[in-house]
């Protein structure tokens, strides 16, 4: 169980999830899960010499990780990297919907993807260094694997998917390798306990009342405070859960704390709607939606008080923020933010805010005019749901730092019939005056599938 402090906290959150699942299967984001057998792994080298690193089927569970599908195995290279792409051959694929979408699968589901090659990105949320990651012969590395369900799956036509792949899911895909030795991130997601049995308990992570997964705890297991053990924990509870794939399939957790810490770095993530003053602010109203898709916003909102004992932080994931603040005279509609703090009695969710965290998100639009390539910025026009919140056009701005996807390669290569899909982070613009001047700072542009606003 939680203390009753914490718990106040959470009946504010159950009811922020609600309308969060609701919204989550628009745009792609009704997966919630994708398991399949790893039968084979080969990483590749520029020069095209090839090591088997997975000769055996091998468990592999893929789950929400900021809009995309995530999941890791640990592999031992042969040879010293670096590797530019990754071979799979995947089979018994299969997929989970959250509650709302479906009822809890996908018909279609595809038996085999064979001969899967998948580039493999640097690390571009490691803030230390630009270099490529060390891969060095006889040494664990965790091979990441990501998938993006609105690029790789066909629409059912209902706002969800078929479990059909399009023509080449290749695009849909992409690799990290990370040094196991420099504390890989394991696979990572939330959910409400369902039930307990130590040294187990199952969790919810689709928001149907029914258990997804069996977590598996031991003495090397991490119980965050006020968390001890699964004892600690009762049905209902929301958690968050770090787990790494064990060669049986079991999910052995590392590390597992409450959803919604006010004493932590997590709290309620949405989108800032409306900031009370454009200086000084004291009090920000927040929405709800996935940040990848851009989504529509339920009705639903919380309003966060600020004072002087607010902490302000940015997680800027490797985009270069220098002359850009966030602070209580920085803040902006349209902004991606958490907010952690203590719950206030009142007829609506209103939070006293110890920590408010800015984030990366996602927004979809199409540049209006020409890119200013000396500036490195251009206008866009926004296509997806933070145009209510957003006084277009935005300005982008793109830095050494910002990748081109596909056959992009610069701002040269942009146009006006384009829809684009830009991750980054939104930032108030340090020449304006009003909490509505804000400007983009890219960290990936891509053209959007389809095309279609």
């Amino acid at each position: 169980m939680i203390s009753s402090k914490k718990a106040g906290f959470l009946v504010v959150v159950i009811g922020l999830l609600v309308p969060l699942a609701a919204a989550a299967h628009d745009s792609g984001s009704c997966i919630a899960s994708m398991s399949a057998s790893l039968d084979s792994a080969v990483l590749i080298k520029a020069d095209a010499t090839e090591d088997t690193v997975i000769s055996s089927p091998t468990p592999l569970l893929l789950v929400g990780d900021e809009g995309e599908l995530k999941g890791v195995v640990s592999v031992t290279p042969n040879i010293d990297g670096p590797f530019t792409s990754v071979r799979v051959t995947l089979s018994n694929i299969s997929f989970s919907t959250f509650a709302d979408c479906a009822s809890g699968s996908i018909p279609g589901n595809p038996s085999t993807l064979t001969g899967l090659v998948i580039p493999i990105e640097e690390d571009d949320d490691d803030e230390g260094d630009d270099t490529d990651e060390d891969v060095t012969a006889g040494s664990p590395v965790s091979l990441e694997i990501e998938f993006e369900a609105e690029d790789g799956l066909t629409p059912d036509g209902a706002g969800c998917f078929t479990g059909d792949f399009v023509a080449d899911p290749s695009e849909a895909f992409e690799a990290e390798l990370e040094d196991d030795a420099n504390e890989e991130e394991d696979l990572e997601f939330s959910g409400a306990v369902v039930s307990t049995a130590s040294p187990e308990f199952d969790i919810d992570t689709n928001g149907d009342g029914t258990a997804d997964f069996t977590i598996h705890t031991d003495s090397t297991t991490r119980f965050d405070d006020p968390l001890t053990g699964v004892s600690s924990l009762a049905a209902g509870d929301l958690v968050k859960v770090e787990v790494e794939t064990m060669p049986d399939g079991t999910l052995h957790a590392t590390e597992v704390e409450l959803l919604f810490d006010e004493s932590g770095d997590d709290g309620a993530t949405g989108r800032i709607a409306c900031v009370d003053s454009s200086t000084g602010a004291t009090l920000v109203t927040m929405v709800f939606a996935p940040s990848n898709p851009d989504h529509e916003f339920p009705a639903l909102t919380l309003t966060v008080n600020l004072d002087s004992g607010t902490q302000f932080k940015v997680n800027n994931g490797n985009v270069n923020i220098s002359g850009f603040d966030f602070d209580a005279d920085n803040l902006s509609p349209g902004q991606r933010v958490t907010a952690a703090g203590a719950t206030t009695s009142g007829s609506t969710p209103e939070v006293d805010a110890s920590k408010v965290i800015l984030k990366l998100q996602q927004v979809d639009g199409m540049m209006v005019g020409s890119a200013d390539t000396a500036a490195g910025t251009f206008e866009l026009t926004i296509t997806s749901a933070s145009d209510v919140l957003l006084t277009e056009p935005i300005t982008v701005k793109v830095s050494l730092n910002t990748k081109f996807v596909g056959k992009l390669r610069n701002l040269s290569g942009l146009n006006n019939t384009d829809t684009y899909q830009i991750k980054g982070i939104l930032m108030r613009d340090p020449a304006g005056t009003e909490s509505t001047d804000v400007i983009f700072l890219a960290k990936t542009i891509k053209v959007k599938k389809g095309n279609a606003p």
